[in-house]
């Protein structure tokens, strides 16, 4: 019997507008974030050994049956559709998607050295990273266009109908 194999080709990623990027520790209890510490801007993230939780005889136990750490150092970036206006938030505690978050910061602040109001509007992609379980994918955030505070950052404007001002259109 012969089996034929279909090669699905992968989803394209929307581009989407990149609003901001943050740094956090996030607390972690029974599988669920139940506290946040976010990096105030122009300061460093706090270190570890200055939050609380330190205790491992407290710990849950990670994959592996190990404790794991409840505080994940994550990063973040704060995204929109420039179509609908709908908001994402991309969240990473992993070694590659830190980096994404990070070289996406960096690329922005380069930028923003000469065009202060830039965005970058992004797709987020793959790359191959070798890690200690052999080769897996990181995440990538690909600038593919860069939009002036202002300049239509949308593709159309959508108009809304004349209402009186009583009626909002939310």
């Amino acid at each position: 019997m012969a089996f034929e194999i279909e090669i699905i080709p992968p989803i394209p990623f929307p581009r989407l507008v990149a609003l901001a990027t943050a740094a956090a520790w996030v607390r972690w209890k029974d599988g669920k974030p139940v506290e946040a510490r976010v990096r105030e801007p122009k300061k460093k993230l706090a270190e570890r050994d200055e939050l609380d939780d330190t205790d491992e005889a407290h710990w849950d136990k990670g994959p592996d049956g190990k404790p794991r750490d409840p505080w994940q150092n994550t990063r973040l970036v704060y995204l929109v559709d420039p179509n609908t206006a709908e908001a994402f938030t991309f969240s990473t505690s992993s070694f590659g998607g830190r980096e994404a978050v990070i070289n996406l910061g960096d690329q922005v602040a380069r930028m923003r050295l000469e065009h202060p109001n830039i965005t970058p509007v992004v797709s987020l992609e793959a790359a191959p990273m070798i890690t200690r379980f052999g080769k897996k994918s990181k995440p990538v955030f690909r600038i593919v266009d860069w939009k002036a505070a202002g300049s239509g950052v949308w593709e159309e404007q959508k108009q809304l109908p004349a209402q009186e001002p009583e009626e909002l259109p939310y």
